[in-house]
């Protein structure tokens, strides 16, 4: 690492050591693209060991003059070697840009070396073509090649740091993948940051790769290369598709091997074009005309679809809006499709409101998926309006009866989906299509992500107070339904679903039976998603219930807490961190300390359970922070919200929470009210599990009412059964944060 005239030289440990190995070497060959830092690096070297008798430097930079000039500038080189006082002391030569070295003068140079065998001289050359290599008269050679210079993401952050510029690991990450470790672009980077305080500037990096690359192309090698644009890695299969020939032309192939920032790669053979010049290609494409640029991206869209690379054919078909190619491609097989990935979602809802009714009339299945896609209550409304479109349009299809019956039955089976929470409805539409589909779904099946997976669905699938048996027993029904109709898509979800009652009801065992019987059915049906949402739902059964288990499901729980300051100091402080965990653990998240999901940039569209888990997340965010004013506002106003999505589930948690906080406050009565609203909601349907996390709290709050009351209340039989519970949890936590510090002791 070197510090010189205000700008920061930073070299990796692994250069540093293949340096200084360097200087123990008779040749060495220095070899990356322009803009590694290659010179500099041995200038910094040598800067560090040189010594006026013992150790001396001479450069030779070679260029494009005549050949006298050259000749000229290795004798007076070796002059000076010669009347260097000290013949026992090192001399390195050093040749800048061998690659416009002519043969005969390196091998003018390795005769000098030889003829002068009584001075030391050690021989480092630097090449900017990876294609170089030396031959003889020097065949072995010490090598540091680009791999040896490439920043990775912990060397640009230590770099900013360095130059005083303190950087997350995201934004190093974000560095390196756009510069792929460039040195120079990485630099102009850190320049572009202090005058603008962008992390990320593109503009500066892309007229750095215009002048070493671009610039120095020939017209008829500019529109070769711009024929691969799109790619950022290209086989020769895909190069002759991309040119309409039977295999890759040799001039493709020479040009590709005469840029230093695409680079070839074996096995298999393929080249890979570094991220800021293929930005450059893209950029230069537009330029050359919409005509143009449309041609080549869908022609490289159908090469992507060809070979297998279906997320990048249909994201350039999508960008050039050939809805028919998009259509044309199996959709369900894009990853993007089952990540809840914003591109997918964006792309459904663009084909679904301006592709012709023609296409959709071709292509009807595949615009039936799409639909499904969108399965959030934040697009509800256009989903309605997407679904009765196709209805019109399936309508009039010219079919045999058969035919539209079949397709009438798959639009009724992704229409059933869009009606949840209403499962007396959902049950009702899921029937109506097992007959017309005669039991069997092409649109759905087990291979496409189930939507309904997220840990803790009756957040949002139960509506009605008392209504939470019933709500089981239809939501179990359409889950086998749709489970049998869809080839096991969704096998395991009404087990899990009657897993999380239980656990609601403070019925442990019953709890743990269903999980295990919901993870089989999961498992057996490979729906991971699934399997994933029920080991959560046992965790938190597990801490609840005790034992080994419970110990090793807090013990995780523990685990996840990645901030040392949060580390618990006693089991007064374990028990607040973990009960804190535990709320957001019965809201669906693991831990709390996943970032919001409900950021439209970041999802497809943003499924119930999102919404809801988000706003109350927020909100006993202030909560716990003891921010009571704050809590006590966001509750009130989702007090008066949660009519739109009616969960009584969450009306639970905010009432209860907003109680303790007027308690806090000091407003006693405000207190009651919205308790005693949370418990008569809570009751019909037994949900207790949120008054037993929050018990000694709740407790405290009770003792706050007039006394009469609050002995009245404690006497209740089900209150009995929550202190019980709750006192039970609490010896657990305490045994655990015991167990805890003794592991971690020992680890110590």
């Amino acid at each position: 690492m070197k510090e010189t005239d205000d700008t920061v030289h930073y070299y990796s440990d692994t250069l540093l050591h293949k340096l200084e190995q360097a200087l123990n070497e008779d040749v060495t060959l220095i070899i990356a693209p322009a803009g590694y830092g290659k010179t500099t690096a041995v200038r910094d070297l040598m800067k560090r060991v040189e010594h006026p008798d013992m150790l001396r430097t001479e450069w030779i930079t070679a260029t494009n003059d005549t050949d006298e000039k050259i000749q000229l500038r290795i004798l007076n080189a070796f002059e000076r070697i010669d009347s260097f006082v000290r013949k026992d002391a090192k001399i390195f030569l050093i040749i800048d840009n061998i690659e416009l070295l002519q043969q005969k003068f390196l091998k003018m140079i390795m005769e000098g070396i030889e003829k002068r065998s009584r001075i030391p001289i050690q021989l480092i050359m630097i090449a900017n073509d990876e294609r170089y290599h030396i031959v003889q008269p020097a065949s072995e050679y010490y090598k540091i090649s680009r791999n040896d210079f490439i920043f990775a993401q912990d060397d640009i952050k230590n770099y900013f740091d360095m130059a005083g510029i303190a950087i997350s690991s995201e934004d190093a990450l974000r560095l390196y993948e756009y510069t792929d470790g460039w040195v120079a672009a990485v630099y102009l980077q850190q320049l572009s940051y202090r005058r603008t305080g962008d992390i990320l500037h593109a503009k500066a990096a892309q007229l750095l790769m215009k002048s070493v690359v671009w610039d120095s192309l020939m017209p008829y090698e500019k529109d070769l290369l711009l024929a691969i644009a799109p790619f950022r890695k290209v086989t020769g299969r895909q190069i002759a598709y991309i040119l309409d020939k039977k295999e890759a032309p040799e001039d493709m192939i020479q040009l590709l091997g005469k840029i230093p920032f695409i680079w070839r790669q074996e096995h298999p053979l393929r080249y890979e074009i570094h991220p800021i010049l293929q930005k450059l290609l893209e950029e230069r494409l537009a330029e050359g005309g919409e005509d143009k640029r449309r041609e080549i991206e869908l022609r490289a869209g159908d090469c992507y679809k060809e070979v297998g690379q279906l997320d990048e054919a249909v994201c350039l078909f999508w960008k050039n809006r050939d809805y028919e190619r998009i259509l044309a491609s199996d959709i369900r097989l894009l990853s993007c499709s089952c990540g809840g990935d914003i591109r997918y979602g964006r792309m459904a809802e663009d084909v679904l409101q301006n592709c012709h009714d023609s296409l959709i009339a071709r292509y009807p299945y595949q615009v039936l998926i799409l639909v499904r896609s969108l399965c959030g209550k934040d697009v509800r409304e256009q989903q309605r309006e997407y679904m009765q479109h196709l209805y019109r349009v399936f309508s009039k299809m010219n079919l045999k009866e058969e035919e539209k019956n079949y397709l009438i039955g798959e639009w009724t089976l992704v229409h059933a989906i869009t009606l949840f929470p209403d499962m007396d409805q959902m049950l009702k539409s899921m029937r109506e299509a097992a007959e017309m589909i005669n039991g069997k779904s092409i649109v759905i099946n087990r291979e496409d992500p189930f939507i309904f997976e997220i840990p803790m669905l009756l957040l949002v699938a139960h509506v009605r107070s008392g209504d939470l048996d019933k709500v089981v027993e239809l939501y179990e029904e359409a889950m086998n339904l749709y489970s049998v109709i869809t080839d096991g898509n969704g096998s395991g979800a009404g087990a899990l679903i009657r897993a999380e009652a239980a656990l609601c009801k403070g019925f442990f065992d019953e709890a743990v039976l269903y999980c295990y019987k919901a993870a089989y059915l999961a498992e057996s049906s490979q729906q991971k998603g699934l399997v994933r949402a029920t080991q959560t739902i046992l965790s938190l059964v597990y801490i609840c219930m005790g034992g080994k288990d419970g110990y090793r499901a807090a013990r995780e729980l523990l685990d996840s807490i990645q901030n040392e300051n949060d580390k618990p100091s006693s089991p007064t402080e374990m028990t607040k961190i973990l009960i804190e965990r535990t709320i957001y653990f019965i809201m669906g998240e693991e831990s709390g300390l996943q970032e919001n999901t409900d950021i439209p940039e970041t999802r497809t569209c943003i499924p119930w359970t999102i919404i809801v888990m988000g706003r109350l997340k927020d909100f006993y965010a202030h909560y716990r922070a003891e921010h009571y004013a704050e809590a006590v506002s966001a509750g009130e106003r989702l007090v008066e919200n949660l009519s739109e999505t009616n969960s009584i589930y969450a009306l639970i948690i905010v009432e209860t929470i907003l109680s303790l906080c007027y308690a806090k406050s000091g407003k006693i009565e405000l207190s009651k009210e919205h308790f005693m609203k949370a418990f008569s909601v809570a009751m019909p349907d037994g949900f207790i599990l949120p008054f037993i996390i929050l018990w000694m709290q709740i407790r405290n709050m009770i003792w706050m009412w007039d006394k009469n009351s609050a002995e009245e209340f404690l006497k209740r039989e089900t209150v009995a059964r929550i202190d019980h519970m709750s006192k039970d949890f609490m010896d657990k936590w305490k045994d655990y944060y015991r167990k805890y510090t003794e592991e971690m002791k020992r680890k110590q």
